[in-house]
């Protein structure tokens, strides 16, 4: 795609490779915000959902208007919509950045045109491609690596990791304007990683519906009505560690008559063989659907070896679903609190929580959901996640400092 093009679909409205104090309204328009992620594809987690979610929080505040970059060759859509994002993708992956040609040219032209640039996700072409243009350019930068800067993020396919960090990754990183973290775990870990850069605090937000009922989920599984759920909602990835809860339910179901697992998600490639009839796979949920499946759940779980900041929890806690999650999920914020269960991945730490939960009657768990729903709902609604993150975008281009920079 040429530079015109590119402009076209901005609305005609940018300025190309100026350098631009762009905190307050210049030349009677609104500063232009482009967010770039590796795919938007669901089978990349969570990231499919925040990111055009935090883009749409951000535009919706009126500060910014906000264009959101992805790779790959299948047609998305978004799970919400989302008035004043735009939409930009290209046809290859994502792969294609670390070549000259048509995807490098497609993702310079979109930086040069733009105010300030927000990087989600690491390890990729996305991510250091557009640092160095952004860096030509001369353009404000802020990374969010999402979780992916963990100790088990780190040692995941270590051997490839290593080499590129050392001469791409981290010195690319280094050259950024901010980081943004979804929490204060996360700022920790880059500090680790050798990033001394300005740290903004910000998490992920919430989009749910309005209200939601089990109906339609136990319309579609008629089998599962009246059984106390248990739901995994995610990834079916090794490092979600739902091999391990499968062991684990397997040595404690038959305690538990009315005991239910359900695990809900695109397979990556984990999902261990099934023996037990008290577990049911139901694949991607998605839209109501989803929100369904959490109405209709008594607990969630989420055993997992790494998280930045899992979507599915926060939705679970939304919803008024109590969660039997790892310290690895990194939601120090909830930990304490009565709607959460915490664990370690492990089978044996997990049948202890498997045994806790359902100990519980149904009226305590109700209850202890409620503690998370009243917490998460007066933090993470995204609408305070825009202005948090409109502030930083303020602060890089000159305006005051922002109340969610990381003080160590």
């Amino acid at each position: 795609m040429i530079e015109s093009e590119v402009n076209l679909l901005l609305h005609d409205s940018l300025v190309s490779g100026n350098k631009i104090a762009f905190y307050g309204r210049l030349r009677n328009r609104l500063p232009q915000a482009l967010h770039i992620v590796q795919s938007l594809a669901v089978e990349n987690g969570g990231t499919s959902v925040s990111v055009p979610a935090i883009a749409g929080a951000t535009a919706s505040t009126g500060r910014y208007v906000n264009s959101l970059v992805h790779f790959g060759p299948r047609e998305v859509s978004l799970p919400e919509p989302y008035p004043g994002l735009t939409l930009l993708q290209h046809p290859a992956s994502s792969m294609s950045l670390r070549f000259p040609g048509r995807s490098r040219a497609f993702l310079r032209d979109a930086v040069r045109s733009s105010d300030v640039i927000q990087i989600h996700g690491i390890w990729t072409g996305h991510c250091s491609s557009a640092l160095t243009f952004a860096a030509r350019f001369r353009k404000p930068v802020i990374v969010s690596a999402h979780g992916m800067l963990d100790s088990w993020a780190l040692r995941h396919k270590s051997w490839k990791k290593a080499p590129y960090s050392r001469f791409v990754e981290r010195p690319g990183i280094s050259r950024a304007t901010c980081l943004r973290a979804l929490t204060r775990v996360e700022a920790g870990n880059y500090r680790e990683y050798g990033l001394n850069l300005p740290i903004a605090v910000i998490p992920n937000g919430v989009v749910a519906p309005e209200s939601a009922t089990s109906t339609e989920f136990l319309e579609k599984f008629p089998r599962l009505r009246g059984k106390k759920i248990l739901l995994f909602l995610g990834r079916v990835h090794k490092k979600k560690g739902v091999d391990l809860l499968v062991k684990a339910w397997e040595t404690v179901s038959g305690q538990f008559s009315d005991a239910h697992l359900v695990i809900a998600g695109p397979d990556d490639g984990a999902l261990p063989p099934l023996i037990s009839d008290s577990i049911t796979v139901c694949g991607l949920l998605t839209g109501s659907l989803k929100w369904s499946a959490l109405a209709a759940a008594s607990a969630f779980a989420l055993p997992s070896f790494s998280e930045g900041l899992s979507m599915a929890t926060l939705e679970a806690l939304w919803q008024g679903v109590p969660v039997m999650i790892t310290r690895e999920c990194n939601f120090r914020e909830v930990e304490a609190l009565d709607c959460a269960f915490l664990i370690e991945p492990s089978v044996e730490s997990i049948i202890t929580g498997l045994k806790n939960v359902f100990a519980r009657s149904a009226g305590e768990l109700l209850a202890r959901g409620k503690v998370g729903a009243d917490f998460v709902r007066a933090r993470y609604a995204w609408s305070m996640v825009g202005q948090q993150m409109a502030d930083v975008y303020d602060w890089m281009g000159g305006g005051p400092r922002p109340s969610s920079l990381f003080v160590e």
